[in-house]
Formats: structure tokens, sequence, C-alpha cells
């Protein structure tokens, strides 16, 4: 019972049907008397329960997800969803009530602009954690500014009033609201949460004519403000998530569905594209089988995401999205696809490493027993995927394509990153990137990476590792077979940090301690690498170094690589630089057939300790 037209505005009274009749209650409404009997703008107003009723029933044919996350408090109805919506208002129009619900109070100051009303305004603030969850109340301050009371007796009169509701009578929501004949109000917040985790509604009622303008915080109409947000339809143990009909946010849906279906349920998503626009955590999953057959299609606000994306507690990096439990099963049926709208991301770095607040799209964290397979990613934040304090992880048959439309750097883009991590299994992967396909960090073991093939990018990456001071780490028992790598740098290769540290994490650090060992990459097939087949490197630091390669103390030992046959865009096959701290033993290349450009394949080495399969053409 409402329109929105072309220019984002909404009017009530013209939406083609019949005004509603608003009854009265007297015992819902007795507090009403109570307003200043000596403020003639005021008056008395008698606001019926079927008010509220009526105005819930319309928000609940465009929006089920309030049936079941809707506040009511006496007339106040405010969907705690909205919280997680930014520069986005809400209007359902009933007859002659309307009710607007928004976000961002930033986007809305200045901007409602009611002509010719008479209305009576609630207002009641949600403080919301990152999940949508109980509610607790916080104080809200109405103010309308420049009201005018058109009386002809009177003329117009400026003034302000202030509703604080009381948080512990029902009584006290009534004594100081605000009921006037106005040209024209602002709403706002004067204790607003800079995080913007706070959610507000505001009712408008009994007008004859209202016309509400829509303005963004640059001050032009924001034809994307008429947004609904995405929806969950329960039937038994299986959810099925909805997107938004108009663009509007389905994170909050995102995150309802998996709370409500995360254990020895399901989750399905359509074969639609779902707009996710802030921060989702998905925990404490058990036994849930998850069907992505449509895209969730991340937002570009840059500023949100870098202030809000969660802390991944390693490196200084922040996650757009975790997921954790056991028995998940994940399935995209290959077409289900991650797109991390990348491409603003990429032309901010400028192809400067690690820049602070890109999200990595998705973290397995404390997830165990599970499976994820036909998944697609496309244009990532940051790193695809990262899998922290995790075992027993399988993902297989998975596409990953992140390609700037121009030429921005993708640096960063990792296929996959592991951390403190066990037991992963890696099988029929694709991957077209400008970073480390797979990269393999602190404490990870037991890895099995099959099938794969890696175009652009740096290949396997063993590390880096070593970046913290004093702490102890390892990677050790990682096989690689069948891998093909197409202009990438390596095959795959191994980076420590120096024993130095110089600044911190992420571009900083080092001095670290520990091993890499036992390390396996067989049956590779390469075309026109850049750099090399192998290579280690123990002289990691993206603030200078130079001349601190022989001061790691992290023991890389036992590394094979080969049968690799192909071909390289340079002179070497290998680059061996240990470190004299603590020189490497048993690395080994065996069955290696590469064409170079040169007659004489070059192999440098320095520090090695009887290695096998090939002579070092310099160095030692």
């Amino acid at each position: 019972s409402w329109f929105c037209d072309r220019e984002g505005s909404v009017e009530a009274g013209n939406t083609g049907h019949e005004p509603r009749t608003v009854k009265s209650t007297s015992d819902n409404v007795a507090s009403m008397n109570d307003i200043n009997e000596g403020d003639r703008v005021l008056g008395r107003m008698r606001v019926g329960l079927d008010l509220l009723l009526a105005v819930s029933r319309s928000l609940f044919s465009f929006a089920p997800i309030c049936a079941t996350h809707t506040i009511f408090d006496g007339y106040l109805a405010i969907c705690p969803f909205t919280h997680h919506i930014s520069r986005r208002l809400f209007v359902v129009a009933s007859g002659q009530s309307l009710a607007v619900f928004g976000h961002s109070l930033a986007a809305f100051e200045r901007a409602l602009t009611a002509f010719g009303c008479s209305f009576v305004a609630y207002a009641h603030a949600l403080n919301y954690p990152a999940q949508v969850g109980s509610p607790s109340r916080v104080d809200m301050r109405l103010d309308l500014s420049r009201e005018r009371d058109t009386s002809a007796s009177r003329g117009p009169r400026d003034r302000s009033h202030r509703y604080t509701p009381d948080s512990t009578s029902r009584e006290g929501l009534y004594r100081s609201r605000a009921l006037a004949t106005c040209s024209y109000g602002i709403l706002s917040n004067r204790d607003r949460d800079v995080s913007g985790s706070k959610a507000w509604g505001i009712f408008v009622m009994g007008a004859s004519r209202l016309h509400i303008h829509l303005m963004t915080d640059s001050g032009n109409t924001d034809s994307e403000a008429w947004a609904w947000p995405g929806t969950v339809r329960k039937h038994g143990s299986v959810c099925t998530v909805v997107p938004s009909p108009d663009g509007g946010d389905d994170s909050p849906a995102i995150v309802s569905a998996f709370r409500r279906c995360g254990r020895d349920a399901s989750v399905v998503f359509l074969n639609k594209t779902y707009h996710i626009e802030r921060v989702m955590e998905t925990t404490n999953l058990h036994n849930v089988t998850v069907d992505l057959k449509g895209t969730l299609l991340w937002g570009t606000d840059l500023p949100y995401w870098r202030n809000h994306s969660v802390p991944l507690g390693y490196q200084n990096q922040t996650v757009a999205w975790i997921v954790s439990g056991s028995g998940i099963k994940w399935n995209g049926h290959g077409y289900g696809t991650f797109n991390g709208n990348g491409q603003p991301w990429y032309e901010l770095s400028h192809g400067v490493s690690d820049v602070h607040g890109r999200p990595i799209n998705l973290v397995l964290r404390n997830t165990t027993d599970s499976v994820f397979e036909g998944l697609r990613f496309v244009q990532s934040q940051f790193w695809t995927m990262a899998i922290q304090h995790s075992q027993n992880i399988v993902l297989d048959n998975i596409y990953i394509n992140s390609t700037s439309e121009n030429n921005a750097s993708t640096i960063n883009t990792d296929g996959l990153d592991t951390f403190y991590s066990n037991n992963i299994t890696i099988r029929n992967w694709s991957v077209t990137n400008g970073d480390d396909q797979i990269s393999l960090k602190a404490n990870t073991s037991n890895v099995l990476i099959q099938n794969a093939t890696f175009y652009r990018g740096n290949g396997i990456a063993i590390g880096s590792i070593g970046q913290y001071f004093g702490q102890y780490e390892f990677i050790a028992n990682v096989t690689a077979q069948n891998v093909t790598c197409i202009g990438s740098q390596y095959a795959a290769y191994v980076k420590t940090w120096t024993g130095i540290q110089q600044g911190y994490p992420p571009n900083g650090g080092g001095g670290g301690t520990g091993y890499v060992n036992n390390l396996t990459f067989s049956d590779f097939t390469v075309s026109n690498l850049t750099q090399s087949v192998a290579a280690i490197s123990q002289c990691t630091s993206y603030i200078g170094a130079t001349g601190q390669c022989d001061t790691s103390h992290f023991q890389v030992s036992n590394v094979s690589w080969g049968p690799v046959h192909g071909s390289v865009a340079n002179k070497y096959v290998a680059q061996f630089q240990c470190s004299g701290a603590v020189p490497c033993p048993g690395i080994a290349l065996t069955g290696i057939d590469i064409t170079t450009n040169v007659s004489t394949p070059v192999y440098n080495c320095s520090n090695l300790v009887q290695p096998s399969g090939f002579n070092c053409t310099s160095g030692s």
C-alpha cells in the first residue's frame, strides 16, 4: 500500500487504496492525556492499537523477517535488521499512516522533510552486537527543529521537543512525545554510536498528505534508499534465504538463517543474487548442509569494511565473513559464487601490500570435519579464503579468479591461507590471481594438494613464516601433486623472515624461530614461469632488510621438487637462498625437465647441505 517514484519519494494517501480507519482503544492510550495541556499545538490524540497492527501487517507483507524480529513497545515497532543497513530507509504506509525505518542517521539529518502534515513520532534505539541478538534499550532523543504552528491565531513559532524513552515504564513512553503540525522536521541522535550499531524507527500518522524526500549524505537524492532486506523462509529443518527484491542488504537474513538452521539442518540459497553489506559471523554450526546456487555479492562501502571487518588475530588482517562449526557440508554445485566486488579494493591499494582493512572474503575458524565443494570465488577483496584453528577440512572443486578490470594491481589476492590447522585436503582447484595461489602459514601440517591449475600469481607458497619475534612456529608434512602452473612466478617456494626484527606485521617483523620440514612437490607441469621452478628465501621483509639474509634461525629441511617438466621464461631453474645461521639440509630436485632461455640453466645456491639431483652453478 505504498509507492515510490523515480526520484525516491513517497506519498501516503495517494497509494491507490482507500485510507484505513484507525480505531481508538482507550485502555491503551490513556496516558496520552498526560501530554502538556498548555501546549496548544499538541492537543489530544487518541491512537488505537489497530494502527500498530495495520502497519505491522503491511510490514510483514514486504519483509516477513520482521515477524520474528520486530520489537513491539506500546505503539512502537522497530525491525532489528535495520541496524545492518547503511544509507537505506524502509517505508511502510497503511492508509494515512506511515512508518519509516532507517539505519544511517547521518544520512537522514536534514533529509526528512514533511510538508503540511500532522504527525506524532515515537523513537526508540536499539544497541546491537555484530550479530542479531537480544536488543537492549539505549538513550534516544528525538529533535523536531524548526517546527511551526500554522494555526491562524498564533502564527508560526519555532521550538524544539526532545523525547527520551523511559527504560522502566511504558507510561514514560507517552509523557514527552512530540505531536505537532509541522512543515519541517529533523530526526537526530545526539548520542549516536559512531560504529553505526543503533537502529531506529519513526511512525508518522494521521497525515492527510505526506511527502517524504530522501537525500544521501552528499545531499543528492538516493534512489537506492528504497530497498527491502532479504528474508528467511523456514520449513521444518530447512531455511531458505530469499534475497531482497530490489538490492537491499541480505546479510541479516543470511545470519538469521544460519542461526535458525545451523544445527542438524539445512540452509538454502536460491539461484539469485544476494547483496552483502555487513560483516557476518555464522558460528557454532553443527551437521549443517549449505546449498549455494546463487551469487553472494559484497558491497563496496570501503569505509564501512575498513572500520568494521572482524580481526583475524594474525598479521593484523581482517575478515568479512567468519564460519565455524563441525560437520559442515557446503555445496556450490560448480556455480554457487562468492563475488567480492574487489575492483575498488585493487584501485585503493595502488600495488601496496597489506593495505589496512582489506578484508579476507571467507575464513573457516574453529571448523572441523567439514567439506566445501563446487564453489566459485571472483574478484576477492583481499585473500580469498583462510583456514584458522581448524582440522579435517576438504576443499574440493574450487574456482578462484581475482582479475582486475584495468591495470590496477591484484596484490594480496591469495587463493587460500592457512594458520594453526591440520589435515587439509585441497583438490581440483583452478586459481587465477595476483599473489600466492595457496599459502601455508604458521603451524600448518598434513596438507594434500592435488589436481590444481594455477594461472599467473606466485604458485604454492610455504610461508611466509618467522615473522613474530621469538615465536616458535612450524610447517610440516605437505604434499602437492599433479599441479599445472601457467605464467606463475614459481611452481612452489619457501619464504621465511629474517632473524632481525624490523617493524611489525603485516609488513614488518622477523626474528621468529621454528622449522619447515618434509615438503614434496611432484608431477608438476609448468609453462613460462617468470622466476624459477623452485626457490627458498630466508630474507623476507617488506620494509627493508638488505644484508641480513643470513640471520634467520628458521630451519628449512627435507624439501623436494620433481618430477617437473615445462618451461621458464628466464635462465633460472632453482634459486635457493638459505640462512647462514641454519643451512638447509635435504634439498632435492628429481626428474627436472625444464626449458630455459639459455643453453645452460642456472641453479643459484647459498648455504645448502648436501643437495641432491642437481649441481649448483653459483654459490654453494
